[in-house]
């Protein structure tokens, strides 16, 4: 089971991840997204909380990467 948290910090976008990053995680990363706003900038991606993470989790990643760079954010992954 995966758990995300949104926070919005001036500028940025921080989501924080925890749980297991697998072929559930799609609509629960893709909704991070749904309210960001035009003045931020960052999209910040925690990923220290993630205990197991597979090729699936790694290609809803990149899918969350693709669609932060049609908002015009940069992004930014740790953990």
């Amino acid at each position: 089971m995966i758990t995300v948290d949104v926070q919005h910090c001036g500028g940025s976008v921080l989501v924080s991840v925890s749980g297991e990053l697998d072929e559930d995680a799609d609509e629960t990363l893709q909704q991070a997204l749904d309210d960001v706003t035009a003045c931020e900038r960052d999209l910040l991606v925690d990923l220290h909380g993630v205990a197991v993470m597979n090729s699936d989790g790694l290609l809803h990643l990149l899918d969350l990467h693709r669609r932060a760079e049609c908002l015009g954010l940069r992004v930014l992954v740790t953990g």
